[in-house]
């Protein structure tokens, strides 16, 4: 986010960083097999539409501030999901920390 931030303006990375939930669903069907439901890939469409138009007609498009944006959002998506494997994980054990 911050290379992209400093390659371009903070409207550009705002554009690019709202195609975080597609990479959050992404990485969710990837890593947990998690399927979400029709209406929630379906309201992606135009989440993405917004963004490639934004995108194709902004003067100050930068491959480098794309692509940074592009890879926060991978990297923010896969925090979360591993975020939730640990939530998981530490379900079952009380929460406690009785290794004494």
């Amino acid at each position: 986010t911050v290379l992209s931030l400093s390659s371009n303006s903070i409207s550009f990375t705002h554009v690019i960083k709202a195609m975080e939930p597609l990479f959050s669903a992404l990485a969710s069907y990837l890593f947990l097999g998690q399927r979400m439901d029709i209406r929630v890939y379906l309201s992606l469409i135009p989440v993405v539409g917004g963004v490639i138009m934004a995108c194709a007609g902004s003067r100050e498009f930068s491959w480098i501030a794309f692509l940074a944006g592009m890879g926060s959002n991978a990297f923010f998506a896969v925090r979360g999901v591993v975020s939730k494997l640990a939530m998981e994980g530490n379900r079952g054990d009380g929460g406690g920390n009785d290794e004494d």
